[in-house]
């Protein structure tokens, strides 16, 4: 679907939306056309990497607080919804979208290309989300710690996941609905597809983009910028109350010292008037 030309913007924003956020498997566009051997290797290198690590570090940090119950905490609750999260990113984005890379053609089939598109826009918006409550959590727990026992426990927790995970289930519907394969022609006159979004119109695409932007970008950094701030504000606080408070602990006993100290100086004086008088 062409871009108008007169929305910058929009195209930049498209372009992060489809390439970069949700890792959708249509690079081959902007790829050169013909890759060598060395790039191949080192793309599967990294894409091989960061795979691991991404699921054998969320994993272990799934069975470690799965596991242990002593860490069943708010904040922990939260962690494990995150790392879960990633987990699914790193699972349905990095192999959907290195091997059409290297294929240039995305061969999973249409429902694939759907269902694909779908659990990783669910996996970024539940992400996002996360860092959200996390920050509030840590914000209301600092700053305002005596009301925060009152509502800060694990059955809240959970209401609060649960509904990070329906909203993003909602949010990212779209998805699956406009998600199909499209034909292309390669130069060596090979047919292929690729896995993007059709958008009945110009104009919905633009508007879906402009309300990613808000809810995944400006207000989760918004709140959490402000949040963090505030956090920031109430330790450097608490560390300028210690540090006068060891200051007013320690000039007693200086004082102290000093009185202790003194006493000798005026019988030596007195001793060296009357050594004199005599």
């Amino acid at each position: 679907m062409p871009l108008k030309p007169s929305s910058h913007i929009f195209t930049v924003y498209r372009f992060l939306t489809h390439h970069w956020l949700t890792c959708f498997p249509c690079f081959l566009i902007i790829n050169p056309k013909n890759l060598s051997i060395k790039m191949d290797s080192l793309r599967i290198l990294l894409y091989s990497l960061i795979f691991l690590l991404s699921v054998f570090g969320n994993l272990l940090i799934i069975v470690v607080l799965v596991v242990n119950k002593r860490m069943w905490t708010v904040t922990n609750s939260f962690l494990l919804s995150l790392a879960i999260s990633d987990l699914m990113m790193a699972v349905f984005c990095m192999p959907f979208t290195l091997i059409p890379n290297l294929l240039e053609d995305f061969i999973f089939g249409a429902a694939m290309c759907k269902i694909v598109a779908y659990l990783m826009g669910i996996s970024v918006c539940i992400s996002t989300f996360s860092l959200v409550a996390i920050a509030i959590e840590r914000y209301s727990a600092i700053c305002d710690p005596l009301k925060s026992r009152a509502w800060q426990t694990r059955s809240h927790a959970y209401k609060v996941i649960a509904s990070t995970w329906v909203l993003s289930f909602l949010i990212m519907t779209p998805y699956p609905i406009f998600s199909t394969l499209v034909k292309f022609t390669k130069p060596n006159n090979i047919t292929a597809h690729m896995c993007r979004h059709d958008w009945p119109k110009s104009e919905v695409e633009q508007a879906w983009c402009i309300l990613l932007l808000f809810v995944l970008f400006f207000i989760p950094g918004v709140v959490m910028i402000i949040a963090y701030g505030l956090i920031s504000r109430e330790l450097y606080r608490g560390i300028q109350f210690e540090m006068e408070q060891k200051k007013g602990q320690t000039s007693p006993r200086l004082s102290h010292r000093v009185l202790t100290a003194m006493p000798p100086f005026p019988l030596c004086c007195s001793n060296c008037i009357q050594t004199l008088q005599r």
